[in-house]
């Protein structure tokens, strides 16, 4: 992880705030503000933008420093309330960092998909495909293929079905086999 994956982070998370709302405790989004910069190796500073681990990165109109951002109703989904009241629900800014990092985390993410997919066998078999269950990663080749079996796959196709990855792991023969009595 570099200091631009570990900022992009924080930038991703830096406009949220916890707020109470009348169906309890929400997590409101400002939707201006809340950039930041950070020194890089060479001690210079540059704005943190929204880049991930593998490799995504989310393009994002960063101000000048000297321009400063209106917050206004038409930036919202779901506005904020004013200063006092409770809202119904938090504000919902129409460009969500927290939902651009979500999008970009998960979608297409096929060793996200096989990491589940060790999870799930592990918590069902008592020990993952690859052990310990959190070491599936890109370096680890032969992890990738012994989770990518056709029928233990957890894909797009299949609609990131879990009751069937679950149905296809207790109805294989090896579970059977661990279980039989």
């Amino acid at each position: 992880m570099s200091r631009r994956h570990y900022w992009g982070l924080a930038a991703a998370f830096n406009p949220a705030k916890k707020v109470d709302t009348e169906a309890g405790t929400g997590i409101a989004e400002s939707a201006t503000g809340g950039f930041i910069n950070f020194a890089n190796l060479k001690k210079e500073s540059q704005p943190a933008t929204l880049a991930f681990l593998n490799g995504k990165s989310v393009a994002e109109r960063i101000p000048p420093a000297d321009e400063k951002g209106i917050d206004s109703p038409d930036l919202y989904l779901v506005p904020p309330t004013k200063e006092g009241q409770k809202s119904h629900s938090p504000a919902v800014p129409k460009f969500s960092r927290r939902a651009a990092f979500a999008e970009a985390a998960t979608r297409d993410n096929t060793l996200l998909a096989r990491a589940f997919v060790n999870r799930m066998w592990a918590n069902l078999m008592g020990r993952g495909i690859v052990q310990p269950a959190d070491q599936i990663d890109s370096v680890n080749t032969r992890a990738i293929r012994n989770c990518s079996n056709g029928w233990l796959t957890i894909s797009k196709q299949s609609g990131y079905d879990v009751k069937r990855l679950e149905r296809n792991i207790v109805t294989s023969r090896a579970y059977q086999t661990r279980f039989q009595t």
